[in-house]
């Protein structure tokens, strides 16, 4: 039972904390593949080591885990494809900000001009 306890707060600290921390770095420049698997690869530890400091073997893929909740998953999630999906955003949002202060200085840093 305390087992169970201990990785229900674990998988709540991991997608509150350690999975939320990045969110704003991510939003903004491209994470390179290297940190966003050595990131997870950090989550994976804390979610899977014991309360003494020893690891146990995996109880579930790691693919499973980071499933959305709806799929069955814990809803960690990937960090790579949060962060396309966030970059992804921002070139939604400049052709439709075109008056936008950062649209504008995005445009004469890069000399792009609107037809």
């Amino acid at each position: 039972m305390r087992d169970f306890l201990l990785r229900s707060i674990k998988v709540t600290l991991i997608s509150s904390v350690l999975d939320a921390i990045p969110v704003h770095f991510m939003s903004v420049y491209r994470l390179l593949a290297m940190v966003a698997s050595k990131n997870e690869k950090l989550m994976r530890r804390f979610l899977w080591e014991k309360y003494d400091e020893n690891t146990m073997a995996p109880l579930v893929d790691w693919k499973e885990v980071a499933c959305p909740k709806t799929l069955g998953g814990l809803g960690i999630g990937k960090l790579q494809k949060r962060n396309e999906a966030l970059a992804s955003k921002w070139l939604w949002r400049f052709p439709r900000e075109q008056d936008a202060l950062w649209a504008k200085i995005i445009r004469s840093t890069y000399g792009i001009h609107t037809n």
